[in-house]
C-alpha cells in the first residue's frame, strides 16, 4: 500500500498518483496499488475494472434506454463507466438505472443490461473475493471467454476463478 485516504473526499475517477497533467479526461495509467478504504462498497462511485487488462464495465454509450446492454469497453472514464455501488446491492449507472440480469434470467450466458431498479434479485449484486455475485442465481459477472474485445456483452457463468470473472472496485 503506497498510501490511504479516510477523509471521505475521494468521490470519482482513478485513485493514484500520476506524472501526467489532466486534460478533461483520468489518465490512462492507474494505480491499482493505491485505494480508498471504507468499511463497505457502498458510496463507491466509478469505474469497475475487468481483471488485470484495461477495461472497464461499461454501459453501451452512455444510454438510459431500457434493456441498454452491458459491456467490456476500453477503460475511459466517461459517465457510461460511472457505476454507483448502493447500500441495497444494486449497482447503478450515472442516470440511476440498475444492473440487472436480462429477463431475469438464472442459466449460464444470461445476458446482463440496465433497467428501471426494483429491488428485484436480478439486481443485486455482491463482492465475493473479486467476483461479483448475483446471490438470487449463486452465479458470476462475466466476461464470456475473458474477451479483451471491446463491446462485449457481459453475462452470468457458474462461478469458476476464471480470469473473465475477476472486478475491481476500488474502495
Amino acid at each position: 500500500q503506497v498510501g490511504t485516504a479516510s477523509d471521505g473526499s475521494y468521490t470519482f475517477g482513478p485513485a493514484g498518483l500520476d506524472a501526467g497533467l489532466f486534460n478533461n479526461a483520468w489518465p490512462i495509467v492507474q494505480y491499482r496499488n493505491f485505494s480508498v478504504s471504507g468499511s463497505t462498497l457502498a458510496g463507491f462511485v466509478g469505474p469497475v475494472y475487468a481483471g488485470p487488462i484495461d477495461k472497464c464495465l461499461d454501459n453501451f454509450q452512455g444510454s438510459a434506454t431500457n434493456g441498454n446492454k452491458i459491456e467490456l469497453f476500453s477503460c475511459n472514464y466517461t459517465d457510461a463507466q460511472r457505476w454507483q455501488v448502493q447500500s441495497d446491492g444494486t449497482m447503478r449507472t450515472f442516470q440511476g438505472k440498475c444492473m440487472e440480469i436480462a429477463n431475469s434470467g438464472t442459466v449460464n450466458g444470461s445476458l446482463i443490461q440496465i433497467n428501471d431498479c426494483t429491488g428485484s434479485a436480478n439486481q443485486i449484486w455482491q463482492p465475493v473475493h473479486g467476483t461479483l455475485v448475483n446471490p438470487g442465481t449463486g452465479k458470476c459477472l462475466d466476461d464470456p471467454g475473458s474477451s479483451t474485445t471491446d463491446r462485449t456483452q457481459l453475462d452470468i457463468m457458474t462461478c469458476d476463478g476464471s480470469i473473465g470473472q475477476y472486478w475491481t472496485i476500488p474502495q
